[in-house]
């Protein structure tokens, strides 16, 4: 079995279960981990001190990744939904 999303094929582990259950719930909770980092990169970006970085598109990358998180977790639910129907 190979677990397939629109990123990249992981090939299965034999010797580890990487059930879909287990990989949604890991996506999920990056997903709200890196909320709290977004919320903080967009608060620096409203103080006036000078920055090396660029707070507000930092924040919109980590968006994106938590938008692709979160789409992965729904492709992992559906898929053993799926499963679990037949």
């Amino acid at each position: 079995m190979t677990f397939t999303t629109k990123y990249q094929n992981w090939p299965e582990a034999s010797a580890v279960d990487l059930s879909d259950v287990a990989l949604e719930s890991d996506a999920l909770d990056a997903a709200v981990d890196l909320k709290t980092v977004i919320g903080f990169f967009r608060a620096l970006d409203t103080t006036d001190a000078p920055a090396s970085r660029d707070w507000a598109s930092a924040a919109s990358d980590l968006e994106t990744l938590v938008a692709d998180l979160e789409e992965l977790a729904d492709e992992l639910r559906a898929r053993q939904r799926q499963e679990d129907a037949q």
